[in-house]
């Protein structure tokens, strides 16, 4: 915990390149409640509050995780008021309850999980959170990577041979989108920003990572890096086929803007030669 803390507080001090957070939440977040655990943690929904939150509160953490096989813990219409009441922690499957520690370790006050933040089986509440997944990972102060545990009942700090979240759809934009991903792997804790590699065994590797170096700016190599996208995230599953176009929209909005080309449901209008023939 010690050097995650080091590894953010780093990040957000000292590394140019990497983007500093502006105050901003999800329209849904937990309330982990204080550091001590003294209290468990709640749905929190600001709209339903009269007083706004100083900029300074405005701040979470993310969270990437295998779904894996149901049953799932999750939101959904009929367990929305019990969870805006309280979440107990002895509730949470282990890689929930280990995300919420760490947050309350890292000194931040809100948590953004994905099924717990979107209301499951609600078509209008999918349809509107889902496109802003973009802007939660990538407004996220950090992103909690699970990356060894093949569904929420894995934890954070149990070690593992693989990492199977990795071959997951979902997790491309999610590993994308994130300006910083504190990333429990098998034999260690690993930090990625924009700016800086970092592990147990290697703890200050500057690495001077861009995300949109991925793309790059010409055509050329614009079409190239979206092609290598693609191809990893092809080779990624899916529990739901249906998802497969959505799951990538994080990413193509971010190259949208990056550029001002036009998405065409996996393709780019300037890059329309290149993506066809391909």
């Amino acid at each position: 915990f010690e050097m995650a803390r080091f590894w953010l507080n780093d990040c957000l001090e000292n590394h140019v390149e990497c983007p500093k957070p502006t105050p901003f939440l999800p329209a849904r977040v937990i309330d982990v409640g204080p550091p001590d655990g003294s209290k468990d943690p709640c749905l929190f929904e600001e709209s339903l509050h009269d007083d706004e939150l100083p900029s300074s509160e405005r701040r979470y953490i993310a969270l990437s995780h295998c779904w894996g096989p149901p049953p799932w813990f999750r939101t959904t219409n009929d367990t929305l008021d019990e969870r805006r009441s309280s979440i107990s922690m002895s509730d949470l499957p282990p890689t929930f309850r280990d995300a919420v520690v760490v947050t309350r370790m890292l000194n931040v006050r809100y948590l953004w999980i994905d099924s717990l933040c979107i209301i499951q089986g609600n078509k209008e509440d999918w349809a509107k959170e889902a496109v802003r997944m973009c802007d939660y990972y990538q407004n996220a102060l950090c992103t909690i990577t699970s990356a060894h545990s093949p569904s929420s009942h894995g934890g954070l700090f149990v070690q593992r041979d693989d990492l199977p979240l990795y071959k997951r759809a979902w997790v491309l934009q999610e590993m994308i989108l994130s300006s910083r991903a504190l990333i429990y792997d098998p034999d260690a804790v690993r930090w990625e920003c924009l700016s800086k590699y970092g592990s147990e065994p290697i703890a200050h590797l500057n690495q001077n990572l861009d995300v949109m170096d991925i793309i790059g700016d010409s055509i050329e190599q614009r079409a190239s890096g979206w092609q290598h996208i693609v191809e990893d995230y092809m080779g990624r599953g899916l529990t739901n086929e249906s998802d497969r176009l959505i799951a990538m929209a994080g990413v193509a909005e971010a190259m949208q803007k990056h550029t001002s080309d036009v998405y065409i449901a996996g393709l780019w209008k300037n890059l329309l030669p290149y993506g066809l023939t391909w």
